[in-house]
């Protein structure tokens, strides 16, 4: 089931973990083949960010009740500030698709 309305505030250049909860625990036993996630500037158009935790790698770490999304500041520093959609969708180890969470970012400008 996807988890709405995960609305986030990040701030431009900034390092960010950002953590998801499952709505119900996932059995890592039976194996997720991925997570991936992704911000746009809307639902429909192509992501300007995206992070996977495909072939081992650290951008999306998966655990049994949460995954964590790890940003750094080349992911936003050139971004313009508003307001962006982003979602996550699991696939599990017989290939099944899932979007676990969507929502919006807003992305702050800094001075610094």
């Amino acid at each position: 089931m996807t988890t709405t309305r995960q609305n986030l505030e990040l701030w431009a250049g900034d390092h960010k973990k950002l953590v998801f909860i499952f709505e119900h625990p996932i059995n890592l036993a039976e194996g997720v083949d991925t997570v991936k996630w992704a911000m746009s500037a809307s639902n429909k158009s192509n992501p300007v960010v995206e992070k996977s935790s495909d072939n081992g790698s650290s951008e999306v770490e998966v655990k049994k009740d949460r995954f964590i999304v790890k940003l750094v500041p080349g992911d936003s520093e050139n971004l313009d500030p508003g307001v962006y959609y982003h979602e996550a969708e699991l696939t599990d180890g017989d290939g099944n698709i899932s979007t676990v969470a969507v929502g919006e970012i807003r992305l702050r400008s800094t001075i610094i």
